[in-house]
């Protein structure tokens, strides 16, 4: 679906992403790389497929739109390292030139390093381009100037993106 804030344009895909057709720039929230993995070793059932069908479906996107940018507001990784990091990290390395920045989470608990070694740029509340602002959580703070962007709107499906007026 194609859609227009303040004069940029966007297309929302029912793959839980938005594209920033503008800015050459992809919008995802809320993936918790390493969650499924975390709950498995505390010997909670979840299938392993679960995440493969979330970062399969994250790397079509970036395949598909090709951005040269993409932000995430938060929740990006969810535990310390294991198998589904490995998986990223190996992705990561094939796609490098493609900028990332991360607006950090309440679930972002790796140091600021571990994502700095995936080339990945660690904002700690929010991120301002153009008329928009990037952040997490609702921020109080209101603004007439920029439009909010922002993630951790639960229940939600990993990578799925609100937006919403503040």
């Amino acid at each position: 679906i194609e859609h227009q804030w303040h004069k940029q344009q966007f297309i929302l895909s029912h793959n839980r992403v938005m594209y920033w057709q503008n800015q050459k720039t992809l919008l995802v929230s809320d993936m918790h790389i390493g969650k499924t993995g975390h709950f498995r070793k505390a010997g909670i059932a979840i299938p392993q497929q679960v995440f493969q069908e979330d970062l399969h479906r994250f790397f079509q996107q970036v395949h598909l739109f090709s951005p040269k940018h993409v932000i995430v507001t938060g929740d990006f990784f969810h535990s310390f390292a294991n198998l589904e990091h490995e998986w990223f990290s190996n992705w990561r390395k094939v796609l490098g030139s493609t900028k990332i920045s991360l607006v950090k989470g309440n679930h972002e608990i790796l140091v600021n390093s571990a994502y700095e070694d995936l080339g990945i740029e660690v904002i700690e509340k929010e991120f301002y381009l153009g008329p928009f602002r990037f952040s997490h959580e609702l921020l109080n703070e209101k603004t007439d100037t920029h439009f909010s962007f922002v993630g951790h709107i639960l229940p939600l499906k990993p990578l799925f993106f609100y937006s919403l007026k503040v």
